[in-house]
């Protein structure tokens, strides 16, 4: 579910629709949580869906990390990637947590590279952003992983600071189980297993 101050609207006509914030929302908020009406197919049930509908649910959904598909009930399959995002997924958690002070009518975005992309997975990026990679590719996984991360861990802070809209949603939403520290070990262990997983 996308937090309440997320709104859909057309952002521009090469971009088409995306999400953005009614109203500021602070660093360190939940800005996306998982929830009980999201609907998650097997990658079996997936390959069962007739051609077109497969194509829609695939552009839309997100591939967790047992190779299942979650397409979100709301707004939130419209999130737009950014290579400069205002949000990313919290690890360990299925949710999203705001890295800096989102501004009213600023665009809520998260990177794609972040998610489990599968090995033939590449987009043109046209986030616009001055750090614009100019495309969206698996092999950017484990480097982004490990610089967003350093930044969630700077937003985590602010968890327990700052309103939380989403906070009802049990067990996804973090505050409600103990939330896991990443040292450094765990970020150098991470990037070299996404390594090791997409050389194959």
């Amino acid at each position: 579910m996308m937090h309440p101050d997320a709104r859909l609207t057309v952002v521009n006509e090469k971009i088409g629709v995306g999400l953005i914030a009614n109203k500021r929302i602070p660093k360190g908020t939940i800005t996306w949580c998982r929830d009980d009406l999201d609907l998650v197919l097997t990658r079996k049930q997936v390959k069962t869906l007739p051609k077109l509908a497969r194509q829609t649910f695939q552009k839309y959904c997100t591939r967790m990390n047992d190779g299942d598909y979650l397409l979100n009930w709301d707004n939130g399959r419209y999130q737009n990637h950014s290579c400069n995002p205002t949000s990313c997924l919290l690890p360990g958690f299925d949710c999203e947590i705001s890295l800096r002070d989102i501004e009213e009518g600023e665009q809520i975005t998260s990177d794609y590279a972040t998610y489990n992309l599968s090995k033939d997975s590449a987009w043109a990026c046209i986030c616009n952003e001055p750090a614009c990679r100019g495309s969206i590719l698996v092999e950017d996984q484990a480097e982004r992983l490990n610089e967003l991360f350093q930044l969630v861990a700077k937003a985590q802070q602010y968890l327990k600071l700052v309103e939380q809209p989403l906070d009802f949603l049990t067990p996804h939403f973090p505050g409600n189980r103990t939330m896991p520290r990443y040292p450094r070990t765990f970020l150098t262990r991470l990037r070299d297993d996404l390594g090791r997983r997409f050389s194959k």
